[in-house]
């Protein structure tokens, strides 16, 4: 790797696993240097996630190459996979723990599913609790701006509207069409 190539770590995004799935999930471009990400309904770019569920199954192959969680946060559910050298991740997890999940959204045979960075087991169940009200916060938030953005898609053009959000929101055209696609 050269020595002016700078490798930015994408930022992670406390999410409800519902909002993986029903947002559009796009595809990493390897030639691009690009991750895969889903755009929720909400307009969020989200490539890394954190999530705090519990752990309903786990899966270590014979050979010990593989291991696999199902992750459920009571929106919906999710496997977090590791091959290799990432299965020690998952070592010291169990069916039944409250875990927070750390890792980037892949799809794999159609199934959407987390590569895991880092899963740890929570111990304060008040950790919950508190992760749902911040993402609840968020959710509210992102709403405002999909109602001020559908009011000012009357008042504007396409164009003056895609100015519109990428000033005010940072919301890209991709992320705008998202939320009309979702919102009509």
């Amino acid at each position: 790797m050269s020595s002016d190539l700078l490798v930015e770590r994408l930022s992670t995004k406390k999410i409800r696993i519902v909002e993986i799935f029903n947002g559009k999930f796009f595809p990493s471009m390897k030639e691009q240097m690009m991750s895969s990400y889903v755009i929720t309904l909400f307009g969020e770019r989200v490539s890394r996630v954190s999530i705090v569920a519990t752990i309903t199954e786990r899966f270590v192959s014979g050979d010990g190459n593989y291991a696999s969680i199902t992750i459920d946060d009571g929106s919906n559910a999710i496997r977090a996979k590791t091959f290799g050298e990432g299965v020690k991740i998952l070592e010291n997890i169990s069916v039944g723990d409250l875990a927070i999940v750390v890792g980037k959204i892949k799809i794999y045979n159609n199934e959407l599913y987390i590569t895991p960075d880092f899963v740890k087991r929570v111990l304060d169940p008040n950790t919950e609790i508190y992760w749902k009200i911040e993402i609840l916060r968020n959710i509210q938030s992102r709403k405002k701006i999909v109602q001020d953005l559908k009011k000012m898609r009357d008042e504007m053009s396409d164009e003056e509207l895609e100015n519109y959000a990428k000033e005010k929101f940072g919301i890209e055209s991709e992320e705008l069409r998202i939320i009309f696609g979702a919102t009509e």
